[in-house]
């Protein structure tokens, strides 16, 4: 059975592509894993979340660990780099 496209949960708009522009909500759990709680499309994002969106995506980097999500902090890898 082929795994069924994701899609916006306000407007159910199918994710296309890789989907660069569209919003996770990420709810954390114990360990510091958390789970893909909503996505949400450009259209449907409000400014303040297009904002968290940009942030999160410079200063943190998402790694899957079976079916949850690690958020790893950037900035130690550019403090092991000096």
């Amino acid at each position: 059975m082929a795994k069924k496209p994701k899609r916006c949960c306000r407007c159910n708009r199918r994710v296309r592509g890789a989907g660069a522009q569209w919003c996770v909500d990420i709810a954390l759990g114990a360990g510091g894993l958390g789970t893909v709680d909503a996505i949400i499309c450009p259209r449907c994002a409000t400014p303040w979340e297009h904002l968290q969106r940009e942030v999160n995506d410079s200063t943190v980097r998402y790694e899957w660990v079976g079916n949850h999500v690690k958020r790893v902090p950037k900035f130690t890898e550019a403090a092991g780099a000096l």
